[in-house]
């Protein structure tokens, strides 16, 4: 896991192995991922600039995070896309990486 000299990682948040939380290398000052309280990353996910992850959100395995994400939704993807909502109140302490009714949204995403 490689996280950025100003980076934000709020409590109870979990990121799984061999994942980035860095900066995109194309400015100064605050150039690096702000994650909030409750947050799952899921592993090889990358997070890449001076963005925010919302409150409770999931990021799937392998995804590519370069916009914000809502608090409560599941992204997924390269770049990452918003596919569902979060199916457990905090996702970062159920551990629950499979919902259906993202797997559902993301099968049209990427069709």
């Amino acid at each position: 896991m490689v996280i950025g000299a100003t980076a934000v990682v709020e409590d109870h948040g979990v990121h799984a192995a061999r994942g980035d939380s860095r900066g995109s290398g194309k400015t100064s000052g605050e150039r690096h991922p702000k994650v909030r309280h409750g947050v799952l990353i899921g592993a090889g996910a990358q997070i890449l600039g001076n963005i925010e992850i919302g409150a409770c959100a999931l990021i799937a395995a392998g995804s590519v995070v370069l916009d914000n994400v809502p608090a409560h939704k599941t992204v997924a993807g390269v770049p990452a896309r918003i596919v569902g909502e979060v199916g457990a109140a905090e996702p970062a302490s159920a551990m629950d990486q499979v919902h259906e009714s993202s797997t559902r949204n993301l099968t049209r995403a990427v069709s």
